[in-house]
This record gives structure tokens, sequence and C-alpha cells, in this order.
């Protein structure tokens, strides 16, 4: 009985396999949603030599897209993984220039051994990435067990990921997929043999490998300042980006008495304090008291897996109607009054005929500038809800509803916990 596990492309060439089980931490890029059930022709994809009555696969499949933002999130970017390249590439070629150095070495070692040397000498990401594109076009098979073939082959071009972290080769490899294009990582064979238990789940599997091995594998943690604050990211993500829903964590405080930026601070030092070994990302309103309390924040010394920012500007808060002691204006309320009900959508924020307006309250001294609050917040955050249950019970919906500001912060999220090189430990 065979023992092993072996992830695909869309036409059957394979990525990556594992034996006698399959690695927790590659396992922990799919859900329990990707799972897949695939018998007759569309399990022989996959294992052409089997018998079509009996072939099957079990396992998950997701998109080249998915996985990359996945990847991105836990850590194994393209900037991480470009990095780690250029590194292998460097050990790669003196290791080549020992071999055609040796004594005993033929000519014809010598010049093909020369012929790599110049090809990873001169190398990029971008001619990586290239090269390997073009190769797969041409229907090349991408085994990474090819030291005896072209180096210029896709094979030969992912041969420096062999023995590495296989999470790592296959974010390389994404990068040179179309977006479109699925991986199915078959596990027939490893749930057959008792390998892995069915059913199974991918995250309760990787964390509890992460545990295991004190790796801290976590999933970020977004702070925010408010109940509604968290309330409408997790809409965000789980309507936008609902592939990402179980690889980040954001906790309401539900018993939190006190709410806005100084609580947020107080979070933000007790986790510092408490040595939480997830990423953390706190998001501050965009307003005057926000900038305040971050000034002050500025001076805590927090650990490197800590982060701190604010909501990002927005084109819409460049003019937008307010109401003061001197009367309605149009302003840039960036850095005095946005908050989260800001990036609602025009859709949201209109009230007939204009925008809700912003009130300007009190003076913010040491920043010199005055706090504003949306009116009518309460009906604003109806209006949202609303807009929520319409596309969740429709999809579509979202086509006609405006989710630019959301889509804005959900990629400012993004861009803010995805690692930048030299962040990740090589394995």
């Amino acid at each position: 009985m065979s023992n092993y596990a072996a992830a695909y492309l869309d036409d059957g060439r394979p990525v990556c396999w594992f034996r006698n089980g399959v690695d927790e931490f590659f396992l922990m890029l799919f859900t329990e949603d990707d799972w897949i059930e695939l018998t007759g022709q569309a399990a022989a994809v996959y294992l052409p030599d089997e018998e079509l009555d009996d072939v099957q696969v079990l396992g998950f499949r997701t998109t080249a897209e998915v996985l990359r933002d996945r990847l991105d999130l836990v850590g194994v970017s393209r900037a991480v993984v470009a990095a780690e390249l250029a590194i292998m590439a460097k050990e790669h070629c003196e290791h080549l220039r020992f071999l055609a150095q040796a004594e005993s070495a033929s000519e014809e070692l010598r010049r093909g051994t020369q012929e790599q040397i110049e090809y990873w000498a001169g190398w990029s990401w971008e001619t990586w990435v290239e090269d390997l594109s073009r190769r797969l076009q041409q229907g090349e098979g991408v085994s990474r067990l090819a030291r005896r073939e072209d180096h210029r082959s896709a094979s030969g071009l992912m041969t420096l990921w062999e023995d590495h972290d296989p999470r790592y080769g296959l974010r390389a490899l994404l990068d040179a997929l179309p977006v479109t294009a699925t991986i199915t990582l078959d596990l027939s064979d490893v749930l057959e043999s008792g390998w892995l238990e069915p059913p199974t789940d991918p995250q309760s599997v990787g964390r509890q490998a992460a545990v295991d091995s004190s790796e801290g594998l976590l999933p970020p943690i977004v702070l925010m300042e408010g109940r509604f604050d968290v309330e409408v990211l997790a809409a965000a993500i789980k309507l936008r980006r609902p592939h990402l829903v179980r690889y980040l964590r954001l906790p309401d405080f539900a018993q939190r008495a006190e709410g806005g930026a100084a609580a947020l601070r107080q979070t933000v030092r007790a986790f510092a304090a408490a040595g939480i070994p997830n990423r953390v990302l706190a998001i501050f309103d965009n307003d005057a008291a926000a900038r305040d309390v971050l000034r002050a924040l500025s001076g805590d010394d927090l650990p490197p897996n800590i982060r701190v920012t604010r909501l990002p500007e927005l084109d819409l808060a460049r003019t937008y109607p307010t109401v003061g002691a001197q009367g309605r204006h149009l302003m840039d309320v960036n850095g005095l009054a946005v908050s989260i009900e800001l990036f609602l959508g025009a859709d949201v924020l209109s009230d007939g005929a204009s925008l809700v307006p912003v009130r300007w309250g009190g003076h913010v001294r040491s920043v010199a500038a005055y706090q504003g609050e949306l009116i009518a917040k309460s009906g604003v955050q109806d209006r949202f809800r609303r807009k929520v249950e319409a596309a969740t019970s429709c999809p579509q919906w979202m086509d006609s509803q405006d989710w630019s500001a959301l889509d804005l912060l959900l990629d400012h999220i993004t861009s803010m916990l995805t690692p930048a090189v030299g962040t990740a430990p090589r394995k």
C-alpha cells in the first residue's frame, strides 16, 4: 500500500510529494471548505495509472491566488521567498565552482557546470519566474528531484527547493502560475494507510504541530478601538476575503467598559507585557484623539511582533462635509475625524442627497487639532448592517454596493502583516 500524499497542478503534474503523512504546516494552507472527493475521470487526471473504476482522490483544492494570500499571512511572502532563493543561488554557485575545479572533473562536466554557474550568477527573481512560467506553459513537469535534468527546465529551476520547507517552494511556484490555476492536495493514500485521521481539519492539525514544535505558527491578531470596528472588519473579511477568515483573529472584548484609542493602547501594552507570541496589529482611528494616543504610545517599548497603525487615508475624506462653530464646510478630515464609519461606503454614508457630516468637538492640544465625529452614527451603523445582510443573502448585490474603502482597509492590513525580506526564519 502506498503511503504518499501529493499536490498537483490542474492537469495532473505533481508539485511536491510527502511520504508517510503530510507536512502539517503545508496542510494548514487549506481549510475544511477546500475539501474535495473525486472519482472516475475527474480523479484519473491525477492518478492516470490506476483503473478508472477504482481511482479516487480525497483531499483539498484551492486556487493559486488564495494560496498566495494565505502564505503571505503565515510569513512565507514573495519577498521572503525571493531573498531565500537568492541565498540558495549563491550557495549553489559556490558548490558548482568547487565541482568544476576538482581534478577528477571531466571536460563535459566543466562545461555543463559553467553554464549553470553563469545562469545562477546572473540570477534575478524576475528572470527566474519568467523562465519557470514559460517552461510550465510548455507542459514541463515541476518535480523538485531534478539534479540530472537541464538546469533551465521547470524541474531544474525548482531543484534548489528540494530540501527546503515545501511552503517556500510552493510560494515560489505560485508566482509563475495564473491566479486562477488550482492546486489539488491528494491525501487518499495517507488517509487509507492511517497516517492521517479522517475527517481532516487542516487548521487543528497545523496548530497542534505548531504547538508541538514550539515554532509559534499562530494566526495574526488584529485589534481595533471598538466593538463595532471589529464587527465591520469581520463582515468585510467574510464577504470580501472569505479565504482568509480563519487566518486572522479579531478579539471582541465584549466586557471592556472603555472603548476608544486610550483603551486600545492599554490592550496593546497588555499584550506586550504578556509576551503574546502571535503577530499583533493594532489599528487606531485616523483622528485627532488617536494621534494624541499614538504620540504617547511611540515611547512604549513594544516587541517586534506587535505593530501599530492608523486607518488608511481616504479619498472620500479629503473633501468631506463638516459642521462646527464656523458653519458648514467641506474639509479634509483625514487625521482629524476618520473612524471606521467612514469606511462603510458612500452608499451607507449618504443620507438622502448628501453625506452624513462630521461634527467638530473639543480641541486636542497635544496635536493642535480639533476632534471630529460623524453625526448620527447609529443610523449609519444600522444601514451598514442591512447592507451586510443583503450581501450575505445574495453576494451579487456587492457588485452594486460600495466596498472600495473596506477593500482598501483589508489591503492595508494584509500589507502590514506581510513580512518583509529577512523577517521569516529559515527551516
